[in-house]
């Protein structure tokens, strides 16, 4: 297939057991691949791996072409081509509201916490968007060996560093209590900037996402949700458990409403 194919859209996950094979026959086949991957781990994988091979093949291996990661990536590139100058960093806020019927379909831990702790309100589908995010969680410290096997140079320390926030803060632009959004945004963002900074000698952004809470009531049920979720991740028992219910709560209801940056 992929020898008669000029480009692949790959929209199957989790892409940790799906993905690598699909991008190995797009080398071999001489195709361009693109994917709406929100996975850290699979798509720093791809690249230690494949990035090589891709260019002697003449092809490109393009991931995060979905809500993981256009809207943060494209953000920064709006914000440097306006911007006057050179920009230290940049904190990106994201809000959204579902009504009943009606399902946020993001690749990412935030989506499962939000949609788990409202599904019964919510009529949400696609299991492949939890078990993207319960394994992505569980795996998440190979993501320390995997950077340091891919970027052995650390870029250069910023003279002006950006603050942490802490695990909830209220931003007063959205006017809600704010958490670190835990998808993919902020790897992306950052594979990006340290390509132009060694490639183009741009400045590296800092880069900081977060997402905004329609209420105490939510921000509570998210904290609550996500130490379950992040103890249940930990064990296989725990995993099979949290998609096993997620599928039990959920219809084939897809659609995104009201998204905001």
């Amino acid at each position: 297939m992929t020898k008669q194919a000029k480009i692949v859209l790959n929209c199957v996950g989790p892409y940790r057991f799906h993905g690598e094979r699909v991008v190995k026959a797009c080398i071999e086949g001489g195709a361009s691949h693109l994917d709406i991957s929100g996975e850290p781990q699979y798509l720093e994988r791809m690249q230690l791996m494949y990035n090589n091979k891709a260019k002697e093949a003449g092809v490109y291996i393009i991931g995060t072409c979905g809500f993981d990661s256009i809207p943060a990536e494209m953000g920064v590139v709006f914000a440097q081509k306006k911007f006057q100058g050179e920009i230290n960093s940049i904190e990106a806020y994201l809000d959204f509201e579902a009504k009943e019927g009606i399902a946020i379909n993001v690749t990412t831990l935030e989506s499962a916490v939000y949609g788990f702790a409202h599904a019964d309100e919510l009529k949400i589908g696609n299991v492949t968007t939890l078990e993207s995010a319960v394994y992505g969680f569980a795996h998440a410290n190979e993501l320390k060996s995997l950077r340091r096997s891919l970027y052995p140079e650390p870029l250069p320390k910023p003279s002006f560093k950006l603050p942490k926030r802490g695990a909830v803060h209220k931003n007063e632009v959205v006017n809600k209590y704010c958490v670190p959004f835990m998808g993919s945004d902020k790897s992306v963002v950052n594979r990006t900037q340290r390509y132009n900074y060694e490639h183009n000698k741009q400045r590296p952004i800092q880069f900081d996402p977060y997402i905004a809470c329609s209420g105490i009531l939510q921000l509570i049920g998210m904290m609550v949700f996500g130490i379950i979720f992040a103890v249940l991740s930990k064990f296989s028992f725990g995993q099979s458990l949290l998609i096993k219910l997620w599928t039990e709560s959920s219809d084939q209801g897809r659609d995104c409403h009201n998204t905001a940056l």
